[in-house]
């Protein structure tokens, strides 16, 4: 998932610098569609977070909620109509953050994607296996 698209890169310091004072009240905490509701992602969908600008990860996350119009986008609530729940498992200070091209999930979608190829699929298991080794054991990895 891209976030801060539109030449707006998410900021190293993402949490204060959006004004935000925790991640779990931060606009991360859910993914906005411009549509109605989209087809992906689905409850308990795991997924990953990057600044469309800088391609540094945010986070990586759980879907939670398949969600509405419950929580309003805070910089755009008329685009960005239609939100999903996001529960927070890792998130990176970006002044630290791995990069996408470092992984080989490159590149940033503007839009919610799933990982299809294999070695992207790899890539993900590696990210999560080093960071979640609990979520990496419960997705099935070693």
């Amino acid at each position: 998932m891209s976030v801060g698209a539109d030449g707006n890169a998410a900021p190293d310091r993402w949490i204060t610098e959006w004004g935000f004072t925790e991640i779990a009240s931060s606009h991360l905490t859910a993914w906005w569609s411009p549509i109605g509701q989209p087809r992906k992602p689905r409850v308990g969908d795991i997924v990953i977070q990057a600044s469309g600008g800088t391609g540094k990860l945010l986070g990586i996350f759980r879907v939670v909620r398949e969600g509405g119009q419950e929580v309003p986008h805070p910089m755009d609530p008329k685009r960005w109509a239609w939100d999903v729940g996001l529960e927070p498992l890792v998130t990176w200070d970006g002044r630290y953050a791995p990069r996408v091209q470092d992984i080989g999930l490159e590149p940033v979608p503007r839009v919610y994607a799933e990982i299809d190829d294999g070695d992207r699929v790899q890539a993900v298991r590696n990210l999560i296996h080093y960071h979640l080794p609990a979520l990496s054991k419960e997705l099935g990895g070693q």
